[in-house]
């Protein structure tokens, strides 16, 4: 599977597909644990989970929408930048107002309502724009992970018959060292930089 995504054969939501009929192969054909009759619930169990991503996602929408029709993210820009005009301090905020994002909306729709605000920031902030897109993308992958409304916890507690609030317990000590991560990259921009600068010049 990561041999396809980093191969360019497939892209990251194809390779879901891809996995799906690799496991039915495997199944099969090569461990012969399955059969045509256990189909239908492992269809019906995948449904489910889908489901409730997809509800996830229908609920994150309506925030968004909500959110845009009273011009949330230009307001939180004026609030950010009346708050200070250091960019450590604006980058610190963006940082906080992302991980909360995180946590409530969907990551395509919060790419869209908050990334528009954070780019009239840029000049305040002096940075590479990559290496802003390399921050927000970081902060709502740990967004994604935390509770009450992280996807990846939510779709983990539905494949392993965990609860949520077990799960987040245990995960605590890796959203630790993201967040250390996050910090790194966020003040450290050579690490980010370096590649971009290497193939396409500065």
């Amino acid at each position: 599977i990561l041999g396809g995504i980093l191969g360019g054969i497939f892209t990251a939501t194809e390779s879901a597909a891809a996995a799906v009929f690799y496991s039915m192969l495997v199944g099969f054909f090569i461990h012969r644990e399955l059969a045509v009759r256990d189909l239908s619930p492992i269809f019906i169990e995948g449904s489910v989970i889908a489901a409730i991503v997809m509800f996830i996602i229908a609920t994150a929408s309506i925030f968004s929408w909500v959110a845009a029709i009273d011009d949330i993210p230009a307001r939180l820009a004026g609030s950010l930048l009346n708050l200070s005009d250091n960019p450590v301090i604006l980058l610190l905020l963006i940082n906080l107002v992302l991980l909360i994002a995180g946590t409530f909306v969907e990551t395509t729709a919060a790419l869209i309502l908050l990334v528009p605000m954070i780019m009239t920031l840029l000049p305040s902030l002096g940075i590479d724009p990559v290496h802003l897109g390399v921050i927000v993308v970081t902060n709502l992958a740990i967004g994604m992970l935390t509770p009450p409304m992280g996807i990846c916890l939510i779709v983990s507690a539905s494949i392993s018959g965990g609860t949520i609030s077990a799960i987040s317990r245990r995960i605590i000590p890796f959203l630790v060292i993201l967040l250390v991560d996050l910090l790194i990259i966020t003040f450290y921009a050579p690490l980010t930089t370096w590649l971009p600068e290497l193939l396409i010049g500065p």
